[in-house]
C-alpha cells in the first residue's frame, strides 16, 4: 500500500507541475498584455479595452493552477516546534492532523467557489466591456482549484501511512476515534453545533479571542498556518453572524483575492526575481559592487551588502537574496581568507534587505491586509532601505576597525575596470530604475511596474541565452512554490481578518493596552519587542498574516500612520530573522555552507542586529524617515 501511495505521489507531483507551468505562463501573459497596454497608451494614446477583464481571469486561473503543485510538493508553512517536544509517533499523528485540517479548509473553499459560480451562471452575469461569461470562467477556476483536493487527500494518506507504520495499534485506535467523530458529526451535526455555540456563548470580542487562542493551538500542533487561520476565522464568524453567512463570505473573500488584478504584483515580482536569478544578474550586481569597494579592508563584506540591496530590488525576498548572494559571496570571501563569522553575518544580514528594498513581497502582503497603497509603501521603504544599508556598512567598518578579524583589502581596480563592470550591469540598472522610477514618478501603477519588471527580466534572460529547458523549469517551480505558499496564507488571513473586523476585538485591545499605558510610544515599544521575539521562531509572512489584523487597528486608533507602521513592522520581523538563537536566516545560511558552525554565524551577525536596533529606534523616534519621500510625490 505504501509503495502505491508513493508512486501516486510522484505521478501527482509530475502532473501538477505541468499544470502549474501553464498557470505561471498565464501570469507571465498578464505581464506581457499589461506592458503592451502601457506602450499603446504611451505611444498612441490607445489603451487595451477591458484590460482588467483579461488580466483578472488569467490571474485567477494562474493561482488556482499553482495550488495543486503546492499541495503535491508539501510547501505549506508550518511551525514545527512540537517536533522537538513530543515523540516521533505523536508528531507523525500531528502531521496527519495538519494535512487533514488543511484539506478541510480547502474543501470548504472549493465548495463555496463552486456555489458562487453556479449562481453567476444562473444569473447570466457577463463582464461589462468584453462580455465574458463570469460564471463559466469562475467554474473553470473552481475546477482547477478542485484538483488540490485529491492531491491533499493523498498527502493525508501518506502521513497516515507513516504514523501507522510507527505504531499500528495506535493507528487502529486513532482511526477508530476519528471515524466515530466524523460519523457522529454527520448524524448529530445539529446537536454538535448547538454544543459548540453553547461552549462559545460569550460576547463577540471574547469569541474572537477564543478563536485566536484556538488558532495558536492549531499552529503549535503543526497545522499549516493557512488552514489554522482560515478555520479559526470561519468558526468565529459562524458563532457571531451564523454559519451560512460565514460560509458564503469564505467563497466571496477567496474569489476576490484570486481575481484581484492588483494582487498580480505578487506573482509578477516573483517571476521577475526568478528570471533575474536565471539571467545571472546577481553576479553582475556583486561584481559591480566589488570593483567599486573591494579595495577597502572588508571590501568584500561591503560588496555583499551592496549586492544584496541591489539583488533585493529584483527578488523582493529575504531568503532568495541570502541564498543567491551567499552562493556568490561566501566562496569569494573564503578564497580571500575572510573571517568566517564576518562573512556569515554579512550574508545573513544582507538577506534581510531583500524584504525591505522595494519591490518587496512582504510589503505587498501588508498592503493587502491593510488596504494601503502598494506603491506608496514601496516609496516609503526607500529611505529606510538606504538607512539600513548605511548602518550595515557602518557595522562592518566598526567590526573591521576595532576587532581582530581577518578582512584583507583587495587590489584597487582601475577606472576602466569599474566602467566595464558598470557597462556589464546596464541591464540590471535599467530594470531596477524602470520599476522604482516608474512607481515614484507615477508613470506606472504597481501592476504595470511589476509587469515591466517581469517582462524585462524575461527578455534579459532570453537575450543572454539563459532560457533553457532546465532553467525554465527552475523559474516555474520557484514561482509555483511561492505562489502556492502565499495564496494559501492569504486565503486564511482574509477569513481571520473578517472575524477580527466584525468582533470588536480592536476596541477591546485598545482599551486593554491603554489601561497599561497612555503613552503611544510605550505601546509601540511593547509591540516591537513582541515582533522581535516572534521573528526568531516564525517566518516573516506567517507573522504578518497572524498579527497585522490584530495590531493595525490599535495603531490607527493611537493616531499613528499605517504606512510608517508597515515599514517599521517589516524592519522588526526581518531583524527577528537574524536574531540568535533561532533566526531563520541563520539556518538558511547554514544550509548553504554546511561546514559553518552556527556559533560562528551567531558571532558574526551580532553587529548587524545592533545596527538593526539602531534603525528601528530611529524609525520610531523619527517617522519622517519613512513618510518624507511619499509626501514628495
Amino acid at each position: 500500500m505504501r509503495a502505491l501511495l508513493e508512486r501516486l505521489d510522484v505521478l501527482a507531483l509530475a502532473l501538477t507541475e505541468r499544470i502549474a507551468a501553464l498557470g505561471v505562463l498565464g501570469i507571465l501573459g498578464i505581464g506581457i498584455v499589461t506592458v503592451a497596454d502601457v506602450l499603446l497608451r504611451t505611444l498612441f494614446n490607445d489603451p487595451i479595452d477591458g484590460l482588467n477583464e483579461i488580466t483578472s481571469p488569467l490571474l485567477a486561473i494562474g493561482v488556482a493552477a499553482c495550488l495543486p503543485a503546492g499541495a503535491a510538493g508539501r510547501v505549506d508553512i508550518t511551525i514545527d516546534l512540537a517536533q522537538n517536544i513530543v515523540g516521533r509517533t505523536a508528531f507523525a499523528w500531528l502531521r496527519v492532523l495538519g494535512a487533514a485540517t488543511l484539506l478541510l479548509f480547502m474543501t470548504i473553499v472549493t465548495v463555496r467557489l463552486g456555489l458562487n459560480a453556479e449562481r453567476m451562471i444562473e444569473l447570466g452575469r457577463t463582464s461589462s466591456i468584453l462580455s465574458f461569461p463570469i460564471g463559466a470562467l469562475l467554474m473553470a477556476v473552481t475546477g482547477v482549484f478542485a484538483l488540490t483536493l485529491p492531491i491533499q487527500l493523498l498527502q493525508v494518506a501518506l502521513f497516515l501511512s507513516d504514523a501507522i507504520a510507527l505504531n499500528r495499534m495506535a493507528g487502529i485506535v486513532t482511526g477508530a476515534i476519528a471515524a466515530a467523530a466524523i460519523v457522529g458529526c454527520i448524524i448529530f451535526g445539529e446537536q454538535v453545533w448547538a454544543g459548540v455555540q453553547q461552549l462559545f456563548a460569550m460576547p463577540s470580542p471574547q469569541v474572537a479571542l477564543a478563536c485566536f487562542g484556538l488558532m495558536w493551538v492549531l499552529i503549535l500542533l503543526s497545522v499549516p498556518i493557512g488552514g489554522a487561520t482560515g478555520l479559526a476565522g470561519l468558526l468565529g464568524a459562524s458563532l457571531i453572524i451564523g454559519a451560512e453567512p460565514s460560509l458564503g463570505m469564505v467563497g466571496r473573500l477567496v474569489e476576490d483575492m484570486m481575481y484581484d488584478d492588483n494582487l498580480a504584483v505578487l506573482p509578477l515580482f516573483l517571476l521577475m526575481g526568478s528570471f533575474a536569478t536565471v539571467a545571472g544578474m546577481s553576479g553582475d550586481i556583486y561584481r559591480l559592487a566589488n570593483t567599486a569597494v573591494g579595495h577597502l579592508r572588508g571590501g568584500l563584506a561591503y560588496a555583499t551588502i551592496l549586492g544584496s540591496a541591489g539583488f533585493g530590488a529584483l527578488t523582493g525576498s529575504s531568503l532568495a537574496t541570502s541564498a543567491t548572494i551567499g552562493k556568490v559571496a561566501l566562496p569569494e570571501m573564503a578564497q580571500r581568507n575572510y573571517d568566517r563569522s564576518l562573512a556569515a553575518g554579512t550574508v545573513a544580514a544582507g538577506g534581510t534587505l531583500g524584504q525591505l528594498v522595494p519591490p518587496s513581497t512582504v510589503i505587498v502582503v501588508y498592503a493587502l491586509l491593510t488596504e494601503e497603497s502598494i506603491g506608496t509603501l514601496f516609496i516609503a521603504a526607500l529611505v529606510p532601505a538606504l538607512l539600513a544599508v548605511a548602518l550595515y556598512m557602518a557595522a562592518i567598518f566598526l567590526t573591521v576597525r576595532f576587532s581582530n578579524v581577518a578582512a584583507p583589502a583587495g587590489a584597487r581596480q582601475p577606472l576602466a575596470e569599474i566602467g566595464r563592470s558598470l557597462l556589464a550591469s546596464w541591464q540590471v540598472i535599467l530594470l531596477i530604475g524602470a520599476v522604482v522610477g516608474g512607481l515614484y514618478s507615477g508613470l506606472f501603477t504597481e501592476t504595470e511596474a511589476a509587469s515591466v519588471g517581469a517582462v524585462g527580466a524575461f527578455c534579459v534572460s532570453l537575450a543572454r541565452g539563459r532560457l533553457r529547458r532546465d532553467t525554465i523549469w527552475q523559474v516555474m517551480r520557484e514561482t509555483t512554490t511561492t505562489v502556492a505558499i502565499l495564496y494559501v496564507l492569504i486565503f486564511g488571513a482574509v477569513n481571520f481578518s473578517f472575524l477580527v473586523g466584525i468582533s470588536g476585538v480592536p476596541d477591546l485591545f485598545v482599551a486593554w493596552m491603554s489601561s497599561l499605558s497612555s503613552e503611544p510610544i510605550i505601546i509601540v515599544l511593547c509591540i516591537a519587542l513582541l515582533y522581535l521575539l516572534l521573528g526568531t521562531v516564525m517566518d516573516t509572512f506567517a507573522i504578518m498574516i497572524i498579527t497585522v489584523p490584530v495590531f493595525l487597528p490599535l495603531i490607527q486608533q493611537l493616531g499613528l500612520d499605517p504606512i510608517w507602521w508597515g515599514i517599521l513592522t517589516v524592519c522588526l520581523v526581518e531583524t527577528g530573522m537574524i536574531t540568535p538563537p533561532f533566526g531563520l536566516n541563520l539556518f538558511i545560511l547554514k544550509s548553504i555552507s554546511r561546514d559553518l558552525p552556527l556559533s560562528e554565524v551567531y558571532r558574526g551577525v551580532w553587529p548587524f542586529v545592533v545596527a538593526d536596533i539602531v534603525k528601528i529606534g530611529l524609525l520610531i523616534a523619527f517617522p519622517i524617515i519613512a513618510l518624507w519621500l511619499p509626501g514628495t510625490r
